[in-house]
C-alpha cells in the first residue's frame, strides 16, 4: 500500500479523534544558507499566511464554539454530503483537544512507560547493565516523552497550527530520541563494541529492505532497466535514516555520504527517462486523487497546501 494510502488512513483515524474531542465538550533539515532552506523559508511564510487567513475565515464560526454551533454546522454540513475541510475541523476543534489533553497525556504516558519497560529490560538482558543503568535509561526516555508531549502541547496552543502539523506532531509524539547516543555513553570495552557491531548490522538491514522495497516500487511503474535498477538502489539506500557513510551496503563502491529526502528524490528522478518521469508524475497524481476520493467519500477534503505526501515521494 502506497503512503498516501497510509496517510487518508491516518487522516480520517485522526478526524475520527476530532469528532470524539469535539463531541467529548458540547517524517534531514537542508543545509544552512542553501537553496532548499530558501525554499523551506518561502514554503513555511506562504503556509503561515495561508494559516492566518484561515483563521480570519473561521472566526464566525469560532464565535459559536460556546454554544456548540460551530460542531453542529460540522455536524450537519456531514450529515448533508457537503465537504469538510481537514484544516477547518482542526482549527474548531483545537480548545476541545486542549481541554482533553490531560487525559490524552495520561493514556500516552502509560503506553510509553510500557514501552520504557520493554527497552529498558531488553537493554539491561543484552548488555548488562546495572540497576543504576537502567534507572538512567528509564529517566532519559521519561524526559524524551516530555519532550514529545510539550511539542504536541505547542502546536494545540499556536494559533497558526494547522492539521498538516498536528499530524507531524502526532507522529513525532510515538517516537523516542536516539537511543544509540544514550547506550554508547553507559556502555565501555566490550559491551559497547558489541553494541555497536549488533545496531550496524540491525541498520543496514534496514537499509536495504528499505531500498529494495523503495525499488520494487518504483520499478513496478515505470519498468526500470537494470542500471537504473542499480542506480536506485544506491540512492534509495542513501538515502534512509538508518544509513550512515560507511556503511556496507551491496554495490556501494567506496565511501558516500547519505542523502536527504529532497536530495535523494531529486537524484531518484533525474534517473528516468522523461517519459518515466511523466508516467511516475500521472501515479503520484492518480494516487493523490483516489486518496481524495476515500476522503470524499465520508465528505471530507484535504487542505489545499497540504504536502505530507511530497515527503516521501517513492513510499
Amino acid at each position: 500500500m502506497s503512503s498516501i494510502k497510509q496517510v487518508a488512513g491516518i487522516v480520517i483515524g485522526v478526524v475520527i479523534g476530532l469528532v470524539g474531542g469535539m463531541l467529548f465538550k458540547s517524517s534531514l533539515p537542508p543545509e544552512k544558507e542553501s537553496a532548499e532552506e530558501q525554499l523551506e523559508i518561502q514554503r513555511h511564510e506562504l503556509k503561515s499566511a495561508r494559516n492566518r487567513l484561515a483563521v480570519l475565515e473561521a472566526e464566525r464560526r469560532r464565535g459559536d464554539l460556546a454554544s456548540g454551533q460551530a460542531a453542529r454546522d460540522i455536524a450537519a454540513d456531514i450529515r448533508a454530503g457537503r465537504e469538510v475541510d481537514l484544516d477547518d475541523v482542526f482549527a474548531l476543534t483545537k480548545p476541545y483537544l486542549a481541554d482533553i489533553s490531560p487525559l490524552m497525556e495520561r493514556m500516552r504516558l502509560k503506553e510509553e512507560k510500557r514501552r520504557s519497560e520493554e527497552i529498558a529490560g531488553e537493554m539491561a538482558r543484552k548488555y548488562d547493565l546495572t540497576k543504576i543503568q537502567q534507572a538512567r535509561l528509564e529517566d532519559w526516555m521519561a524526559a524524551e516523552s516530555q519532550v514529545n508531549a510539550e511539542k504536541f502541547r505547542m502546536v494545540l496552543e499556536d494559533e497558526e497550527s494547522d492539521f498538516e502539523d498536528f499530524i507531524r506532531a502526532t507522529e513525532e509524539n510515538a517516537e523516542f530520541g536516539d537511543l544509540d547516543d544514550f547506550m554508547e555513553s553507559e556502555l565501555l570495552g566490550e559491551k559497547l563494541a558489541e553494541y555497536k557491531a549488533e545496531r550496524l548490522v540491525e541498520r543496514s538491514e534496514n537499509v536495504t529492505s528499505e531500498a529494495n522495497r523503495k525499488l520494487h516500487r518504483l520499478h513496478e511503474v515505470v519498468d526500470l532497466d537494470v542500471s537504473q535498477q542499480d542506480a536506485a538502489f544506491l540512492l534509495f539506500a542513501r538515502g534512509s535514516g538508518d544509513y550512515e557513510e560507511g556503511m556496507a551496503v551491496d554495490g556501494m563502491q567506496g565511501t558516500q555520504g547519505g542523502l536527504s529526502v529532497a536530495q535523494r528524490n531529486a537524484e531518484v528522478m533525474s534517473l528516468l527517462r522523461p517519459e518515466q518521469q511523466a508516467q511516475y508524475q500521472s501515479y503520484q497524481a492518480e494516487q493523490r486523487e483516489e486518496a481524495n476520493r476515500e476522503l470524499q467519500e465520508m465528505g471530507l477534503k484535504l487542505p489545499a497546501d497540504w504536502d505530507l505526501f511530497e515527503d516521501d515521494l517513492f513510499d
